[in-house]
C-alpha cells in the first residue's frame, strides 16, 4: 500500500479530527489488510476493500472517533463489505448455473386449451357399470343411488387403448 502524502506548505487539512483519523489510518491499515489479504485471498481486492473500509470510516468521524471501540467498528465494516462482495457473486454464480424458468402465462393457457382440445377429440363411448363380465345391481347408497364404478371405469380411453 502505498504510504499517504506529508502535506506541504500552505495545504490545509481535510477537516476537523483530520490529525486524529490520520493517526488511526496509520496505525491500523497493515494490520486490516492482512486480515483482508487471509479473508479474501486476493491481494487486490484486500487493498480495495481497506480502502473502501477507511473511507466509510472517514464519512462517519466524528461519531466513530466517540465510539469504544472503532477499530472493531472499522473491521466490522471490512467484513461487511466482503459478505456483502461474497454475497452477490454467490447469487450471480447462482443465476448463472440454474436460471429461474419464466413461465409465460399465455403458454400455460394455451397448453390447457390444446389438452382440451386432444380430449374433446377422443371417441366417445359408453362405459360399462362394472367390470367386463360382472352385472352389478345398481345402488351404492353413498354415492345417490346410481351404478357403482370399478377401479378401471375411471381410467381415460387413449390409455385403455394403448395397452392393448
Amino acid at each position: 500500500m502505498i504510504d499517504a502524502l506529508p502535506l506541504a506548505e500552505g495545504d490545509v487539512p481535510l477537516g476537523p479530527g483530520h490529525a486524529d483519523f490520520e493517526s488511526f489510518y496509520r496505525a491500523n491499515r497493515v494490520r486490516l489488510f492482512r486480515a483482508l489479504v487471509v479473508m479474501t485471498r486476493d491481494v487486490h481486492g484486500a487493498e480495495e476493500l481497506t480502502q473502501e473500509s477507511f473511507v466509510k470510516v472517514w464519512e462517519r468521524w466524528e461519531r466513530v472517533a466517540r465510539m469504544d471501540d472503532p477499530i472493531g467498528y472499522l473491521y466490522r465494516t471490512a467484513l461487511n463489505g466482503w459478505l456483502q462482495i461474497h454475497r452477490r457473486a454467490t447469487r450471480a454464480g447462482r443465476q448463472v448455473v440454474a436460471p429461474r424458468r419464466v413461465v409465460d402465462p399465455l403458454e400455460v393457457v394455451e397448453d390447457r386449451t390444446s389438452w382440451l382440445a386432444s380430449a374433446s377429440l377422443a371417441p366417445h363411448r359408453p362405459r360399462p357399470a362394472g367390470r367386463p363380465g360382472q352385472a352389478r345391481a345398481g345402488g351404492g347408497a353413498r354415492f345417490g343411488g346410481g351404478p357403482r364404478l370399478g377401479r378401471g371405469v375411471l381410467v381415460p380411453h387413449a390409455i385403455r387403448r394403448a395397452g392393448r
